[in-house]
């Protein structure tokens, strides 16, 4: 009650864990409070889903700040993570059109050269896969772009980025943020995400097979020191 009308606290946001849905402060009533009501009994990824949520609005709701061109091609991209993730989850293959859509403004701002924008908006992203992920995409289209090659090419080359990492995605978040020495066996499942991510690609129905090449490739060295195939 003290939160909701208090203007210093009204726009910070509660997940507020509850036996039900009834009350005179509830999301939407018009006081203000972006909050989460959850129903007992909670579900954890339910509450996880809710922070990861809430976490997101805070960074993109910076987005705004940026020009209209960069803002767009954040959103896009932060939804169709979001679908990537899903279909990862329910094992079904990723959708080659909206992915394709989704990066075609990342590229007109690169080919705009509004490509620091992009990075600018990435920086207290909560996701680092996604972060990541679009760093990559940012890196490859700026790449491309200095050779001057076609827009269709370069569409190419920056979703081959977006998806270089999806093999991590289905990898615990508590692997993928150890900050202590990696064992043998984790290495062994950090190293299983190229094959990972070739698997996920490959399974997308008409997929160029240059995005497949970076997907299965992106950890590869020209001394053969790289993995998984030296």
């Amino acid at each position: 009650r003290i939160k909701c009308n208090d203007d210093r606290l009204k726009q910070v946001p509660f997940i507020i864990m509850s036996d039900g849905h009834e009350g005179p402060f509830i999301a939407g009533d018009g006081s203000g409070a972006p909050d989460y009501f959850l129903k007992r009994p909670i579900r954890i990824n339910l509450l996880l889903d809710c922070i990861a949520t809430l976490l997101r609005h805070q960074v993109e709701a910076s987005w705004k700040k940026l020009t209209p061109q960069a803002g767009r091609a954040l959103r896009s991209t932060a939804d169709q993570f979001l679908d990537i993730a899903k279909a990862i989850a329910n094992n079904t293959p990723l959708d080659r059109k909206a992915l394709n859509a989704s990066c075609n403004p990342l590229v007109d701002c690169v080919r705009d050269h509004q490509h620091k924008h992009l990075l600018m908006g990435l920086r207290n992203h909560h996701n680092y896969t996604y972060t990541h992920s679009m760093r990559v995409a940012v890196f490859m289209a700026v790449f491309a772009n200095a050779y001057n090659v076609s827009k269709d090419e370069m569409t190419l080359l920056s979703t081959g980025g977006f998806l270089h990492d999806v093999g991590k995605m289905p990898i615990r978040q508590s692997l993928l943020n150890k900050t202590e020495p990696l064992s043998d066996q984790d290495w062994v499942v950090i190293r299983g995400h190229a094959n990972q991510s070739k698997g996920i690609v490959d399974a997308i129905e008409g997929v160029n097979e240059t995005i497949s090449t970076i997907a299965a490739q992106h950890h590869e060295r020209l001394d053969g020191s790289g993995y998984p195939h030296g």
